[in-house]
């Protein structure tokens, strides 16, 4: 006769039963983590993924803060030694513009000269990288053709470090002596500026109108010949520049809340109007210029005022990034530890259903052990 053993077949589904939430809780304790793949838990899986995915992107956003902060200061640095050198210059303009110090104007020139070029030189050369921050963006205006106007308004920063003056710009073409061509630019204030240009035979040419804030890209379609100068729509064009804009993504979604913008403008002597100001000779004229010189200087909007203008408006969004890096640190804490509450282990319940397992799973051994035994202690009591 054959019994079946209901008994033993229950201790064996609940001995496997235990050993399935011991081998699972074992693992759970070993690798930390509650959740290892989404069979653990659908919903809380998919919840852990998109924490984990604003992590990784309030993680960039903190380090795109870092960066912006750093690229500000190195904008905020040159802009403080081009301010060191207006100081100095607003110290020689006063020499210069008093008559004691008449025979010393030319050397006062020189100096002036010198510290221009460096502040030229410091516009050009800021850069974040490879980004150039103080020198302005180039914009193209337009083609130009011989005693052509712009008809376009013209404002911005040159790719020399200036700011072009408002208005239409006039070039005239001359032939003159050597197979060179006269250039003359005259801005919509009445400035003008003349360089002569060798032609390009092939290619083009860019030539620098510093004292005007632009640049005159020549082809060869202008022609080489002296006499007889002819130039079409296409022989010219005309670039200025931008302020230079920049714009930091500072959180995980792109909107006006996430992005931080500031304009940097350029830091050429046309941005803080010491173009085209005359030269400090030893006459009357020197002195006029040095006394214009000193009152553009102090004037709202140029010189000192400008810079501190713009240092301040660097300061202010260094100030404003560094707070949105505080709520961007917060907040990044903030998900990492909503990513653990969901995912990672709970070791005091883990570890107590694993000793509750273990525990069940020896129990079930033994019970098993004897209820194995219960057949043929019937069939013994049944001879």
């Amino acid at each position: 006769m054959e019994l079946t053993n209901i008994l033993s077949a229950t201790t064996q589904r609940y001995l496997g039963k235990n050993n399935a939430i011991m081998a699972n809780e074992a693992t759970n304790l070993v690798s930390t983590k509650r959740i290892s793949k989404a069979a653990d838990d659908a919903a809380g899986s998919a919840i852990a993924t998109k924490l984990n995915v604003k992590a990784a992107s309030l993680s960039k956003a903190i380090d795109n803060a870092d960066q912006a902060i750093a690229m500000l200061q190195t904008a905020e640095s040159g802009m403080s030694t081009i301010a060191d050198a207006l100081t100095r210059l607003k110290e020689i303009a006063t020499q210069a513009a008093s008559d004691n110090n008449s025979t010393d104007r030319t050397k006062l020139q020189t100096e002036r000269a010198r510290l221009e070029l460096s502040i030229t030189n410091i516009a050009n050369s800021t850069k974040y990288g490879a980004t150039a921050l103080l020198d302005g963006g180039g914009a193209t205006v337009g083609a130009l053709g011989a005693d052509l106007s712009v008809a376009n308004g013209i404002n911005g920063i040159t790719a020399g470090g200036g700011s072009a003056t408002a208005g239409a710009y006039t070039v005239d073409i001359a032939a003159v002596a050597g197979g060179k061509s006269a250039l003359t630019v005259t801005d919509g204030s009445g400035n003008a500026q003349t360089i002569n240009v060798t032609v390009p035979t092939a290619g083009s040419l860019d030539v620098s109108f510093a004292t005007l804030g632009i640049t005159v890209n020549v082809n060869s379609q202008l022609g080489s010949t002296a006499v007889d100068h002819t130039v079409d729509d296409a022989g010219f064009t005309v670039t200025v520049g931008a302020d230079r804009s920049f714009t930091f993504q500072l959180g995980d979604v792109s909107n006006t809340y996430n992005h931080v913008d500031i304009t940097i403008g350029g830091m050429g002597l046309v941005s803080l109007g010491l173009n085209g100001i005359g030269d400090w000779t030893d006459d009357e004229a020197g002195r006029t210029a040095a006394q214009t010189y000193l009152n553009t200087l102090n004037e709202d909007g140029k010189g000192i005022d400008y810079i501190n203008t713009k240092k301040a408006d660097v300061g202010a969004v260094q100030n404003q990034i560094t707070n949105q890096k505080k709520k961007l640190t917060d907040e990044l804490e903030n998900t990492i530890t909503a990513k653990k509450t969901i995912e990672d282990t709970k070791y005091e319940e883990s570890f107590s259903n694993f000793i509750q397992a273990q525990i069940a799973v020896k129990v079930d051994i033994t019970v098993l052990a004897q209820v194995n035994q219960l057949p043929q202690e019937i069939l013994n009591m049944m001879k």
